[in-house]
């Protein structure tokens, strides 16, 4: 079975199912649905006829993690009912390749590349791209990653929700001969660090990157030697502790976020910068 015929007979069908149930549930009719999966209307009924979790579980037979599959499937809503109906059909095209790439590759990861060479370009994930690769050549880099691994985020045009937001699908982690880079750049890819710059950029439009480092004073220090603003937080008793906290603190403008972690969380350093180029000026001086 070659790729064209995973996308085509596992993950598009499945993929729609749930897209179909997603858009259902924010209210669209099933005429509009149909326009906007390109498919019609009988098969939008057709698809809604079984439950969202028929589709989940059609996709976990092939390892393929849920809470990545839900999570995308409602950034691709959020991108099909906006103005930017382009960037739905090129993130869609390129969240239907990779997990058919994931299905066809899953025991041949050198052949990754190849599968998914034919994706449709968006300039400026290709961007991300190139800055993510500048930043994972960097000597050191391992070092500063904390354990739950980095992600690296980019918003760049003004961003309303997380799906205007570029973000790993995995993480940047450690391994026991360096680091890699798990999961693929897609709009909505990162949810907690997209989140947490999205609240920042409400107050701070200037910030367009986010990443994060492990919690370490020393490192700390160097940034404030810089003239940095830093601000501390945490610990946090609760996940919804953590979300309010930083909505107070992304008032403040900050550079830095250095958090203490707390229940569930670890102690992790954030840092959001106008541009690529700045997060590696900073890279430079932590490294």
């Amino acid at each position: 079975m070659i790729i064209e015929d995973i996308a085509s007979e596992i993950v598009l069908p499945n993929i729609r199912g749930i897209l179909a149930h997603v858009l259902r549930n924010r209210g669209l009719s099933q005429h509009r649905i149909a326009k906007i999966l390109n498919i019609t209307q009988p098969l939008v009924h057709k698809l809604l006829s079984k439950p969202v979790e028929h589709y989940v579980e059609n996709l976990k037979k092939y390892s393929i993690d849920e809470e990545i599959v839900l999570h995308q499937c409602r950034i691709l809503a959020d991108l099909a009912v906006s103005e930017n109906f382009a960037r739905f059909v090129i993130t869609s095209h390129g969240f239907t390749s990779y997990l058919s790439a994931i299905i066809a590759c899953k025991e041949f990861t050198e052949l990754r590349e190849e599968c998914v060479k034919g994706l449709l370009k968006d300039p400026y994930i290709e961007v991300y791209k190139t800055a993510l690769s500048r930043i994972m050549s960097k000597p050191g880099l391992a070092r500063i990653l904390p354990e739950v691994g980095s992600n690296l985020v980019y918003a760049p045009e003004p961003p309303t929700s997380e799906a205007d937001i570029i973000g790993l699908t995995g993480r940047i982690v450690k391994t026991l001969t360096g680091i890699v880079v798990t999961g693929e750049p897609f709009y909505g890819g990162s949810r907690h660090l997209a989140k947490l710059l999205l609240l920042i950029v409400r107050h701070n439009p200037m910030k367009k990157v986010g990443f994060n480092f492990k919690y370490d004073y020393s490192l700390v220090t160097r940034l404030k030697h810089h003239i940095y603003h830093v601000v501390y937080t945490g610990p946090h008793t609760d996940l919804s502790g953590f979300w309010k906290t930083m909505e107070d603190v992304a008032g403040r403008k900050p550079d830095v976020i250095v958090d203490k972690g707390g229940t569930g969380l670890e102690p992790v350093t954030y840092v959001f910068t106008k541009d690529f180029y700045e997060l590696e000026s900073i890279l430079e001086i932590l490294l």
